[in-house]
């Protein structure tokens, strides 16, 4: 079996946002979509489910609460959370785009 990596706390870049995908899982309906995340220490495959999967664009700072890996790609979780932020070129700031 893969080891797994729980409680994971992570802080990146998005890159290569994939297309999203609409699916059904045991908790209902839901989205996911495939990432890169990234920062100065390399980059990682990521799965992202839920309202965030529609929300991130590359290039987006994501920070990642709780998250986990299996099989070497990282997961957003179900009882975990999210804080995003998107650089705004007009104003020269990083702008809070957290849905929680």
């Amino acid at each position: 079996s893969t080891p797994k990596e729980f409680n994971l706390h992570v802080v990146g870049i998005i890159k290569n946002k994939g297309k999203v995908n609409s699916t059904t899982t045991r908790y209902g309906k839901t989205v996911s979509v495939n990432a890169i995340l990234s920062d100065e220490s390399g980059e990682i495959k990521m799965k992202l489910w839920g309202e965030i999967a529609e929300e991130i664009k590359d290039g987006d700072a994501l920070e990642l609460f709780q998250g986990y890996t299996k099989n070497g790609i990282l997961y957003n979780s179900k009882d975990g959370w999210e804080k995003t932020q998107r650089y705004e070129k007009g104003s020269r700031k990083w702008i809070d785009l957290s849905l929680n």
